[in-house]
């Protein structure tokens, strides 16, 4: 009678266990789409239109190209069958595309939860995968087209880490391989991510050094292999900036690892981004550039104590190991960024890396949750939640009003270059630096609109626009070309 009695109480919590999963599993689809209803119409932005040519024109673009720079020897053939996807179903449509890159967010969200769930208790990892999905530093990712090229490693990856990462079965072990070498034909930051598996199987699972190197083989064999047959075709970057093995700005590095570390301040702190203070003290001339240096030393010794402080906080071995490995997945996974982080605090690059920080915040959720009352521990974690929200919100507005003078822009120049004699070409020059997130540092309308280069028919006036003079100059002195100031343009005239 006992065994009948357990065993008509299991099937109940059971299903009421599911359910759960559920519910909250639907909650963070919610959290991780409905926010960005505000950028999902919004104009193209610098790089969309490259991106979304290789969708609509798959025929000009052979499949090895690099989806956003031609020639600068990328391999990203993934991203560009995503491009091919988009546009059967969307064509030119903008919109269409940002769906996708919703999709795309809220799969990474949802596979973080259940990440988390496995080395957390429900409501903690729950919350961390809610601050991963409302968290505005995930903005420029999803809202910019282009930002795919990071959507869609970083859900691969996920997946890869759910599978690989203290598990067993042989069926999740293949799986998660398989994911890792689609990774591999995403972007390149997946290099260092064999790295992130073998932490992982020492750090959470618990295993030993050997085991953890022999369960993580596969994945570094792959990496090996990748590496060498791309140095083997002479299929690497060539161009000095985005070449990590050329770069030679050793101040550009360092700087840029400077901001990658300033992004975990803004982590904890999704009201205020630190660079928001570096541009209001150039904002007011150069001549102030001087006083960078000691916000830079502030807000560098800031983020390398903020992760201190809050390890200081957790007591548990067991939980200390895993923040452990929270720090090192962030940081790792940051490293093939450094060289392009550059403007908007490294943010666009770093939705992989953030899943490092969501775990550090549900172990940390979890510490505090048995040192505060129910109810406190609830309006703290409600208070976050809806500070990251309002903080997308007004992120998404920034870009929304970029995207818009984006397309202003775009509307001008083409009808500029209809009253241009069949056949000639417009240069525009000096373009300002618009300001996508609050921050003048990313165009917003750059070298080609989808209306004013491409659509127009054979024959029409081609059009450049450019953000400088000296490397366009020479060609206004050839005939059938027209040139003229951002200015003017945007005053109505044209050239005669």
């Amino acid at each position: 009678m006992l065994c009948v009695c357990k065993a008509s109480t299991l099937k109940p919590m059971r299903q009421a266990g599911v359910r759960s999963e559920i519910l909250r599993a639907c909650s963070i689809v919610l959290a991780a789409s409905i926010p960005y209803a505000i950028t999902l119409t919004g104009f193209y932005l610098i790089d969309d239109v490259k991106m979304i040519l290789r969708g609509v024109y798959p025929h000009k673009y052979l499949i090895f190209h690099d989806p956003l720079l031609i020639g600068k020897g990328f391999f990203r053939p993934l991203v560009i069958v995503l491009c091919r996807i988009d546009g059967f179903f969307w064509s030119t449509s903008a919109g269409g595309y940002r769906f996708s890159n919703i999709i795309l967010f809220t799969a990474i969200s949802v596979l973080l939860y259940f990440f988390l769930r496995r080395w957390t208790t429900p409501l903690p990892a729950w919350f961390a995968a809610l601050v991963f999905a409302l968290h505005p530093i995930n903005v420029g990712t999803v809202a910019w087209i282009s930002g795919r090229v990071d959507l869609l490693p970083a859900m691969l990856l996920m997946a890869t880490a759910l599978l690989m990462i203290g598990t067993s079965s042989v069926a999740a072990l293949t799986a998660g391989n398989m994911f890792f070498a689609a990774a591999l034909f995403s972007k390149e930051i997946a290099i260092t991510f064999p790295i992130v598996i073998w932490l992982g199987e020492i750090l959470l699972a618990g295993k030993d050094i050997r085991s953890a190197t022999r369960r993580s083989a596969l994945p570094f064999i792959m990496v090996f292999a990748y590496l060498a047959g791309r140095f083997a075709v002479d299929f690497w970057p060539h161009d000095q900036f985005y070449s990590p093995f050329q770069q030679i700005n050793t101040y550009g590095w360092l700087g840029n690892a400077f901001i990658m570390v300033t992004n975990v301040i803004y982590i904890p702190l999704p009201f205020w981004h630190p660079m928001d203070v570096f541009v209001s003290i150039l904002e007011p001339g150069w001549e102030r550039a001087p006083e960078l240096t000691w916000a830079i030393i502030y807000f560098l010794s800031f983020g390398i104590i903020l992760p201190l402080l809050v390890l200081r906080v957790v007591r548990d071995r067991g939980r200390k190991r895993a923040m452990f490995f929270g720090l090192a997945w962030f940081f790792i996974t940051a490293i093939p960024s450094i060289h392009i982080l550059r403007s908007m605090g490294g943010s666009r690059y770093l939705c992989l890396s953030v899943v490092g920080a969501a775990l550090i915040i549900a172990v940390v959720v979890r510490e505090l949750g048995s040192n505060f009352k129910p109810v406190r521990h609830y309006f703290l974690a409600a208070a976050f939640l809806a500070i990251c929200l309002t903080s997308n919100i007004i992120e998404q507005k920034r870009w929304r009003e970029a995207m818009d003078l984006a397309e202003i822009s775009a509307y001008k120049v083409e009808a500029c270059a209809e009253k241009l004699p069949y056949g000639s070409k417009l240069i525009v020059f000096d373009m300002p630096h618009y300001s996508p997130a609050g921050r003048p540092l990313y165009p917003s309308f750059d070298t080609y609109s989808l209306h004013s280069s491409y659509r127009l028919i054979v024959g029409r006036p081609r059009v450049r626009v450019v953000r400088g003079v000296a490397d366009m100059r020479k060609f206004c002195k050839t005939s059938g070309i027209y040139c003229i100031s951002w200015e003017k343009l945007t005053k109505g005239k044209c050239p005669e």
